[in-house]
């Protein structure tokens, strides 16, 4: 019995041909609305980065983003209005990116981009402007090779991000 559904499985994927399934691939790794890769996608990649990194010796840069005033767009505005925001900000950081680079929408208006052969050093002009356009909060990290553990980099970034989002709610809560 699973032995029968396995095969039909298989006779299956190869009746569709070689340009389905790379449009079904496409799809399962890409945001639908954005046109980044979603979180599926971007953990293929930053993993290929990470041995690419180790191999050559290079650093590269973790950026995580999150929309600060989504949620006020959304109830002010309406949920279409949030769409395109968040698509503003997604084209914002495509226009950012190089050739090499990449970035995923990995939550509702959280996003995550590599810079790779990036250090830290050069995050704050790549932040600047990301930040001209949209109102948002960053945080990143350096991952520096086979040394560190690359989620304990991207931890970091993701909690560099928070803690500049707090603290832009603490600004305004005392003002």
């Amino acid at each position: 019995m699973i032995i029968r559904k396995i095969f039909k499985a298989v006779v299956l994927v190869l009746r569709m041909g070689p340009d389905r399934i790379e449009k079904l691939e496409k799809e399962a790794t890409t945001d639908y609305l954005t046109g980044l890769l979603n979180r599926r996608g971007f953990e293929k990649r930053v993993e290929v980065e990470k041995e690419r990194s180790d191999r050559y010796s290079y650093p590269f840069l973790v950026v995580y983003i999150d929309m600060d005033n989504l949620k006020e767009i959304n109830d002010d505005e309406g949920h279409d209005a949030g769409d395109d925001a968040i698509i503003f900000l997604a084209e914002t950081i495509k226009q950012s990116c190089r050739i090499m680079d990449f970035a995923a929408r990995t939550g509702g208006d959280e996003f995550v981009i590599i810079f790779p052969e990036t250090s830290e050093s050069d995050a704050e002009k790549i932040v600047s402007r990301l930040r001209k356009k949209n109102n948002i909060s960053v945080g990143y990290s350096q991952y520096s090779g086979k040394k560190e553990n690359l989620r304990d980099v991207m931890k970091l970034a993701e909690k560099r991000m928070y803690i500049e989002k707090k603290s832009k709610r603490d600004l305004i809560r005392n003002n």
